[in-house]
């Protein structure tokens, strides 16, 4: 069986770098949501990631990747 290669991320990393600097003001204005953000502003939010991005690309046109970020606030225990 074989597995396709995942292509590597076309996000800037000047575009995450931009959200962790900033990741206690987004920690207190998006406790536990998700945040699509592009170029220093953040263009949608919420609880659901499909739906965050969706919003985001309708709110830019833009026909390229939107970076997506769960700001999480606090402990959150994983299971899998």
């Amino acid at each position: 069986m074989s597995y396709p290669n995942p292509q590597p991320s076309q996000i800037p990393t000047k575009e995450y770098d931009w959200a962790f600097a900033h990741y206690p003001a987004l920690t207190k204005k998006f406790p536990n949501e998700w945040i699509a953000f592009l170029a220093g502003r953040v263009l949608a939010h919420g609880k659901d990631p499909v739906r965050v991005l969706e919003r985001a690309k309708k709110v830019t046109k833009v026909d390229r990747e939107i970076p997506t970020l769960f700001i999480e606030k606090g402990i959150h225990i994983y299971a899998f």
